[in-house]
């Protein structure tokens, strides 16, 4: 089902596991009852995980922080954080780690393209060899508090 459903839909909505339930529990309205599902089993390791954990350094502290945040054991270098039960919240955990650990300010974008500890240590890499990713924060765009971005005013002469 999955390699069907990657086919059709980006790799951020494939669903990282699959419940097979006989029927949907209602409510009294009729309307599915979420409380009465079973919650899925979440897939927190893969085969590869126990053998293929080591790499180049940047890929070792990558793998590091990604586990730490996912509260894994370990993370292979190829593991997809989304197949490993990551949620969008933990992505952004993983974002903030990064900033906090390296320094380096990655968009959201470029942390979903790049949703493996190989390809995330490739994206740290030339973010701090300069290169800036698709969806890189641009400079200056984090800015002190107090110091408010400038408005852009449009073509129809309001403010974007």
């Amino acid at each position: 089902m999955r390699r069907h459903l990657a086919a059709l839909l980006p790799a951020h909505l494939v669903p990282s596991s699959f419940v097979l339930v006989d029927r949907l529990p209602l409510t009294a309205h009729g309307k599915i009852d979420r409380t009465a599902l079973a919650p899925p089993a979440v897939r927190r390791c893969t085969p590869r995980t126990r053998r293929d954990t080591t790499g180049p350094g940047r890929e070792r502290d990558v793998a590091e922080l990604v586990a730490t945040v996912l509260g894994l054991a370990e993370v292979a270098p190829d593991d997809d954080f989304a197949d490993l039960g990551a949620t969008s919240l933990d992505m952004i955990r993983i974002q903030a780690a990064v900033t906090a650990r390296w320094g380096t300010r990655l968009a959201a974008a470029d942390l979903m393209d790049a949703r493996t500890v190989r390809r995330l240590a490739a994206l740290l890499d030339r973010t701090r060899n300069g290169a800036r990713g698709a969806g890189t924060a641009p400079p200056g765009a984090a800015r002190a508090p107090g110091h408010p971005l400038p408005a852009v005013r449009t073509v129809k002469g309001g403010f974007k």
